[in-house]
């Protein structure tokens, strides 16, 4: 069994103004940053294993914000 662990942190920006037939705020660019861990477990290490990820989002514009959780389980066929 193989245990992987690690830290991540993420950015995303808007660029471009909004578009489209009646956007709310065109010049409002969205932004939003976040950071979490994850931890993934080999059982059978290139053939099956298991993921977990949490996430916290943080200074949110025009966006939504707040905590994910992730499971998965990965199968090499």
């Amino acid at each position: 069994m193989l245990c992987l662990a690690g830290l991540f942190a993420f950015a995303q920006w808007q660029f471009t103004d909004d578009t489209g037939s009646a956007p709310v705020n065109p010049d409002l660019h969205d932004h939003l940053f976040g950071a979490g861990a994850d931890a993934s477990f080999r059982f059978v290490p290139g053939k099956f294993g298991m993921l977990a990820r949490q996430t916290i989002d943080f200074k949110a514009r025009d966006r939504f914000k707040g905590r994910r959780t992730a499971l998965g389980l990965n199968f090499v066929f």
